[in-house]
Protein backbone atom coordinates (compact mmCIF):
# COMPACT_ATOMS: atom_id res chain seq x y z
CA UNK A 1 0.00 0.00 0.00
CA UNK A 2 0.89 3.67 -0.11
CA UNK A 3 2.28 5.90 2.42
CA UNK A 4 -0.33 7.13 4.44
CA UNK A 5 -0.36 11.18 4.18
CA UNK A 6 -3.62 12.04 6.71
CA UNK A 7 -2.47 14.60 9.10
CA UNK A 8 -3.13 11.82 12.24
CA UNK A 9 0.33 9.99 11.01
CA UNK A 10 2.35 12.94 9.84
CA UNK A 11 6.00 13.52 11.80
CA UNK A 12 5.18 16.09 15.13
CA UNK A 13 7.57 18.86 15.85
CA UNK A 14 6.41 17.70 19.53
CA UNK A 15 7.82 14.35 19.24
CA UNK A 16 10.71 15.08 21.70
CA UNK A 17 10.49 13.80 25.17
CA UNK A 18 9.84 16.44 28.05
CA UNK A 19 9.49 16.42 31.72
CA UNK A 20 6.01 18.18 32.27
CA UNK A 21 4.26 14.85 32.37
CA UNK A 22 1.89 13.96 35.21
CA UNK A 23 0.91 10.25 34.54
CA UNK A 24 2.96 7.93 31.60
CA UNK A 25 0.69 8.35 28.77
CA UNK A 26 1.02 12.38 28.48
CA UNK A 27 4.86 10.74 26.79
CA UNK A 28 2.58 9.51 23.77
CA UNK A 29 -0.89 9.91 23.57
CA UNK A 30 -0.15 12.61 20.81
CA UNK A 31 2.79 10.46 19.12
CA UNK A 32 2.63 10.67 15.84
CA UNK A 33 4.57 8.75 13.20
CA UNK A 34 4.53 7.61 9.85
CA UNK A 35 3.34 4.71 8.54
CA UNK A 36 5.05 2.79 6.09
CA UNK A 37 4.06 1.10 2.63
CA UNK A 38 3.09 -2.68 3.77
CA UNK A 39 4.04 -3.83 0.13
CA UNK A 40 7.45 -3.21 0.60
CA UNK A 41 7.69 -6.30 2.72
CA UNK A 42 7.02 -10.29 2.85
CA UNK A 43 6.59 -11.79 5.78
CA UNK A 44 7.94 -15.68 6.07
CA UNK A 45 8.60 -17.94 8.91
CA UNK A 46 6.87 -17.68 12.24
CA UNK A 47 9.35 -17.07 14.81
CA UNK A 48 7.44 -16.47 17.98
CA UNK A 49 4.34 -15.32 19.82
CA UNK A 50 3.67 -13.08 23.09
CA UNK A 51 0.67 -11.88 24.71
CA UNK A 52 -0.15 -9.25 22.62
CA UNK A 53 1.88 -10.63 19.39
CA UNK A 54 3.14 -12.73 16.63
CA UNK A 55 6.76 -12.57 15.93
CA UNK A 56 7.84 -13.22 12.57
CA UNK A 57 11.31 -13.20 10.01
CA UNK A 58 10.36 -11.63 6.83
CA UNK A 59 12.74 -9.45 4.36
CA UNK A 60 11.93 -6.36 2.80
CA UNK A 61 11.16 -6.87 -1.33
CA UNK A 62 13.50 -4.48 -2.91
CA UNK A 63 16.24 -5.12 -1.02
CA UNK A 64 15.90 -8.70 0.47
CA UNK A 65 17.18 -7.19 3.56
CA UNK A 66 15.85 -9.46 6.34
CA UNK A 67 13.76 -8.21 9.27
CA UNK A 68 11.62 -9.28 11.86
CA UNK A 69 7.78 -8.38 11.63
CA UNK A 70 6.13 -8.15 15.42
CA UNK A 71 2.12 -8.29 14.24
CA UNK A 72 0.54 -7.14 17.26
CA UNK A 73 -2.90 -8.78 18.33
CA UNK A 74 -5.79 -6.34 18.55
CA UNK A 75 -5.21 -4.40 21.28
CA UNK A 76 -6.10 -0.61 22.77
CA UNK A 77 -4.35 1.94 19.96
CA UNK A 78 -2.70 3.97 22.56
CA UNK A 79 -0.98 0.52 23.75
CA UNK A 80 0.59 0.20 20.24
CA UNK A 81 1.35 3.90 19.88
CA UNK A 82 3.17 3.55 23.75
CA UNK A 83 5.55 1.15 22.39
CA UNK A 84 6.19 2.35 19.05
CA UNK A 85 7.22 5.61 21.19
CA UNK A 86 9.42 3.32 23.65
CA UNK A 87 11.41 2.11 20.75
CA UNK A 88 11.77 5.14 18.87
CA UNK A 89 13.27 6.62 21.96
CA UNK A 90 15.66 3.65 22.99
CA UNK A 91 16.36 4.28 18.64
CA UNK A 92 20.37 5.22 19.77
CA UNK A 93 20.88 2.26 22.13
CA UNK A 94 23.03 -0.55 20.63
CA UNK A 95 22.03 -3.43 23.00
CA UNK A 96 18.12 -2.47 21.89
CA UNK A 97 16.79 -4.43 19.00
CA UNK A 98 16.28 -0.97 16.56
CA UNK A 99 12.47 -0.21 15.40
CA UNK A 100 13.04 0.72 11.03
CA UNK A 101 9.03 0.87 10.18
CA UNK A 102 5.64 0.61 11.30
CA UNK A 103 3.39 -1.03 8.57
CA UNK A 104 -0.99 -1.03 9.18
CA UNK A 105 -2.68 -3.75 7.13
CA UNK A 106 -5.56 -2.25 4.75
CA UNK A 107 -8.67 -0.99 6.25
CA UNK A 108 -7.77 -2.31 9.46
CA UNK A 109 -6.30 -1.64 12.89
CA UNK A 110 -3.67 -4.45 13.03
CA UNK A 111 -0.43 -2.79 13.31
CA UNK A 112 3.16 -4.23 12.58
CA UNK A 113 6.29 -3.05 13.75
CA UNK A 114 9.17 -3.88 11.70
CA UNK A 115 12.52 -3.93 13.44
CA UNK A 116 16.19 -5.22 12.04
CA UNK A 117 16.86 -8.33 12.19
CA UNK A 118 19.04 -9.46 14.77
CA UNK A 119 20.92 -13.41 14.79
CA UNK A 120 21.43 -15.56 18.22
CA UNK A 121 19.38 -17.80 20.78
CA UNK A 122 17.27 -16.80 23.76
CA UNK A 123 19.60 -16.07 26.88
CA UNK A 124 18.13 -18.98 28.92
CA UNK A 125 19.16 -21.46 26.45
CA UNK A 126 23.24 -21.08 27.27
CA UNK A 127 22.78 -20.76 30.55
CA UNK A 128 24.52 -23.83 31.28
CA UNK A 129 28.45 -24.09 31.08
CA UNK A 130 29.06 -20.28 30.37
CA UNK A 131 31.90 -19.05 31.01
CA UNK A 132 32.81 -16.44 33.63
CA UNK A 133 33.89 -14.07 31.07
CA UNK A 134 30.80 -14.74 29.03
CA UNK A 135 28.35 -14.19 32.00
CA UNK A 136 30.15 -11.08 33.01
CA UNK A 137 30.16 -9.53 29.55
CA UNK A 138 26.14 -10.29 28.78
CA UNK A 139 25.67 -8.64 32.45
CA UNK A 140 27.06 -5.63 31.93
CA UNK A 141 25.39 -5.38 28.45
CA UNK A 142 22.31 -5.80 29.91
CA UNK A 143 22.93 -3.83 32.31
CA UNK A 144 24.30 -0.94 29.91
CA UNK A 145 21.12 -1.01 28.00
CA UNK A 146 18.74 -0.67 31.17
CA UNK A 147 20.46 2.20 32.56
CA UNK A 148 20.43 3.67 29.03
CA UNK A 149 16.58 3.20 29.55
CA UNK A 150 16.60 4.20 32.32
CA UNK A 151 17.81 7.64 31.59
CA UNK A 152 15.36 7.92 29.14
CA UNK A 153 12.59 7.56 31.95
CA UNK A 154 11.34 4.20 30.37
CA UNK A 155 11.33 0.69 32.53
CA UNK A 156 11.14 -2.23 30.88
CA UNK A 157 8.37 -4.17 33.03
CA UNK A 158 9.06 -7.71 31.45
CA UNK A 159 13.34 -8.32 31.52
CA UNK A 160 13.61 -12.35 31.71
CA UNK A 161 15.62 -14.45 29.88
CA UNK A 162 13.41 -15.25 26.76
CA UNK A 163 13.12 -11.79 26.13
CA UNK A 164 17.35 -11.01 25.38
CA UNK A 165 19.26 -12.50 22.70
CA UNK A 166 22.81 -13.44 22.18
CA UNK A 167 25.14 -14.31 19.66
CA UNK A 168 27.41 -16.18 21.06
CA UNK A 169 29.77 -16.06 18.37
CA UNK A 170 29.84 -11.73 18.03
CA UNK A 171 28.70 -11.43 21.69
CA UNK A 172 26.34 -9.09 20.49
CA UNK A 173 23.74 -8.37 22.85
CA UNK A 174 19.80 -7.56 22.11
CA UNK A 175 16.79 -6.84 24.62
CA UNK A 176 13.87 -7.39 23.15
CA UNK A 177 9.97 -6.87 23.60
CA UNK A 178 9.32 -3.65 24.87
CA UNK A 179 5.26 -3.95 24.55
CA UNK A 180 5.21 -4.04 28.63
CA UNK A 181 7.52 -1.06 28.99
CA UNK A 182 6.04 2.50 29.78
CA UNK A 183 7.28 5.68 30.89
CA UNK A 184 8.32 6.50 34.46
CA UNK A 185 6.28 9.05 37.09
CA UNK A 186 7.12 9.41 40.08
CA UNK A 187 4.44 8.20 42.72
CA UNK A 188 1.89 7.32 39.60
CA UNK A 189 0.21 4.14 40.67
CA UNK A 190 1.09 1.70 37.77
CA UNK A 191 -1.03 -1.63 36.75
CA UNK A 192 0.31 -4.61 38.57
CA UNK A 193 -0.06 -7.03 35.22
CA UNK A 194 3.24 -7.01 34.10
CA UNK A 195 5.92 -9.12 33.63
CA UNK A 196 6.45 -12.70 34.46
CA UNK A 197 5.68 -14.11 37.87
CA UNK A 198 9.54 -16.25 38.64
CA UNK A 199 11.54 -12.39 37.94
CA UNK A 200 8.76 -9.89 39.25
CA UNK A 201 9.80 -7.89 41.98
CA UNK A 202 8.61 -8.86 45.82
CA UNK A 203 6.41 -5.27 45.99
CA UNK A 204 4.08 -6.00 42.73
CA UNK A 205 3.13 -9.36 44.80
CA UNK A 206 2.37 -7.22 48.01
CA UNK A 207 -0.10 -4.47 45.62
CA UNK A 208 2.67 -1.77 45.73
CA UNK A 209 2.14 0.35 42.24
CA UNK A 210 4.14 3.00 43.03
CA UNK A 211 6.70 1.18 41.88
CA UNK A 212 10.03 2.50 39.76
CA UNK A 213 13.26 1.51 37.74
CA UNK A 214 14.32 -0.89 40.52
CA UNK A 215 11.60 -3.98 39.12
CA UNK A 216 13.54 -4.08 36.43
CA UNK A 217 17.05 -4.07 38.68
CA UNK A 218 15.28 -7.28 40.66
CA UNK A 219 14.41 -8.86 37.21
CA UNK A 220 17.88 -8.62 36.79
CA UNK A 221 19.21 -10.50 40.21
CA UNK A 222 16.30 -13.62 39.28
CA UNK A 223 18.28 -13.86 36.11
CA UNK A 224 21.95 -13.20 37.45
CA UNK A 225 21.52 -15.62 40.48
CA UNK A 226 19.46 -18.33 37.98
CA UNK A 227 22.75 -18.23 35.77
CA UNK A 228 25.38 -18.06 38.26
CA UNK A 229 23.47 -21.09 40.54
CA UNK A 230 23.05 -23.12 36.85
CA UNK A 231 19.26 -23.52 37.18
CA UNK A 232 16.20 -22.83 35.38
CA UNK A 233 15.02 -19.68 37.85
CA UNK A 234 15.86 -18.43 41.40
CA UNK A 235 12.34 -18.13 42.76
CA UNK A 236 9.69 -20.67 41.05
CA UNK A 237 6.32 -19.71 42.94
CA UNK A 238 3.06 -21.92 41.77
CA UNK A 239 1.10 -18.70 42.10
CA UNK A 240 1.93 -15.05 42.20
CA UNK A 241 1.29 -15.19 46.44
CA UNK A 242 3.79 -17.98 46.43
CA UNK A 243 5.97 -16.61 44.79
CA UNK A 244 6.16 -13.71 47.66
CA UNK A 245 6.47 -17.14 49.82
CA UNK A 246 9.60 -18.36 47.71
CA UNK A 247 11.49 -14.80 48.26
CA UNK A 248 10.33 -14.67 51.72
CA UNK A 249 11.83 -18.33 52.39
CA UNK A 250 14.97 -16.73 51.26
CA UNK A 251 14.94 -13.19 52.82
CA UNK A 252 13.10 -13.94 55.79
CA UNK A 253 10.06 -12.51 57.19
CA UNK A 254 11.77 -9.03 58.92
CA UNK A 255 12.54 -7.79 55.11
CA UNK A 256 8.62 -8.29 54.46
CA UNK A 257 7.40 -6.81 57.57
CA UNK A 258 9.65 -3.73 57.55
CA UNK A 259 8.54 -2.93 53.97
CA UNK A 260 4.68 -3.05 54.92
CA UNK A 261 5.69 -1.42 57.69
CA UNK A 262 7.22 1.19 55.75
CA UNK A 263 5.08 1.58 52.99
CA UNK A 264 1.64 0.93 55.05
CA UNK A 265 -1.09 2.17 53.22
CA UNK A 266 0.36 1.34 49.66
CA UNK A 267 0.53 -2.02 49.79
CA UNK A 268 -0.85 -5.33 51.30
CA UNK A 269 -0.30 -8.65 51.83
CA UNK A 270 -3.24 -10.99 53.24
CA UNK A 271 -3.69 -12.30 56.62
CA UNK A 272 -2.72 -16.07 55.43
CA UNK A 273 0.07 -15.49 53.32
CA UNK A 274 1.98 -13.24 56.27
CA UNK A 275 1.01 -15.99 59.00
CA UNK A 276 2.50 -18.69 56.98
CA UNK A 277 5.60 -16.37 56.24
CA UNK A 278 6.45 -15.85 59.52
CA UNK A 279 9.08 -17.65 60.98
CA UNK A 280 11.60 -17.59 57.69
CA UNK A 281 15.24 -15.98 58.67
CA UNK A 282 17.10 -14.73 56.02
CA UNK A 283 19.20 -17.58 53.96
CA UNK A 284 22.84 -17.32 52.85
CA UNK A 285 23.44 -18.66 49.19
CA UNK A 286 25.33 -21.55 50.51
CA UNK A 287 22.99 -24.07 49.52
CA UNK A 288 23.17 -23.09 46.17
CA UNK A 289 26.41 -23.76 45.19
CA UNK A 290 27.44 -26.89 44.56
CA UNK A 291 30.55 -28.43 41.91
CA UNK A 292 28.79 -27.79 38.76
CA UNK A 293 28.09 -24.07 39.28
CA UNK A 294 30.90 -22.75 42.25
CA UNK A 295 33.35 -21.88 39.09
CA UNK A 296 31.25 -18.95 38.14
CA UNK A 297 30.51 -17.50 41.95
CA UNK A 298 32.97 -15.24 44.06
CA UNK A 299 32.82 -12.27 46.85
CA UNK A 300 31.71 -9.64 44.15
CA UNK A 301 29.11 -11.64 42.52
CA UNK A 302 27.23 -12.58 45.43
CA UNK A 303 27.66 -8.60 46.56
CA UNK A 304 26.38 -7.48 43.55
CA UNK A 305 23.51 -10.59 43.57
CA UNK A 306 22.48 -9.06 46.90
CA UNK A 307 22.18 -5.69 45.68
CA UNK A 308 20.05 -6.58 43.24
CA UNK A 309 17.44 -8.54 45.50
CA UNK A 310 16.79 -5.77 47.97
CA UNK A 311 13.36 -6.54 49.48
CA UNK A 312 13.24 -2.84 49.60
CA UNK A 313 13.03 -1.26 46.14
CA UNK A 314 14.74 1.85 47.03
CA UNK A 315 17.64 0.27 48.58
CA UNK A 316 18.08 -1.88 45.47
CA UNK A 317 21.26 -0.81 43.52
CA UNK A 318 20.43 1.51 40.19
CA UNK A 319 21.59 0.37 36.70
CA UNK A 320 24.44 3.32 36.70
CA UNK A 321 25.72 1.73 40.28
CA UNK A 322 25.52 -1.21 38.85
CA UNK A 323 28.15 -0.72 36.19
CA UNK A 324 30.42 0.42 38.62
CA UNK A 325 30.34 -2.62 40.75
CA UNK A 326 33.38 -3.87 42.01
CA UNK A 327 32.54 -7.47 40.17
CA UNK A 328 32.90 -5.51 36.67
CA UNK A 329 36.26 -4.04 37.33
CA UNK A 330 37.99 -6.64 34.82
CA UNK A 331 35.56 -4.64 32.07
CA UNK A 332 36.08 -0.63 33.40
CA UNK A 333 39.62 -0.74 33.08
Amino acid sequence: MDSDSSSDNKPSKNNEIKDNHTEPCSYYVNYQFDIGDIDNYIIESKIGRGRYSDVYEGKEKNTSLKVVCKILKPITKIKIIREICVLKTLKKCPNIVEITDVIKENNSDIYCIICKSISGIELKNCFLGISPSDLKLYMYKIIQCLEYAHSKKIIHRDIKSTNIAINQETKELNIFDWGLSDFYIKDYKYTLTIGSRYYKAPELFMDYKKYDYSIDMWSVGCLFGAILFQIDYLFKGDSNLDQLVKITKQFGYEEIEKFLEKYKGDCFVPAKIKNKMKGYTRKSWDEYINDKNKYLINDDALDLLNKFLEIDYQKRITAKDALNHCYFKSLNK
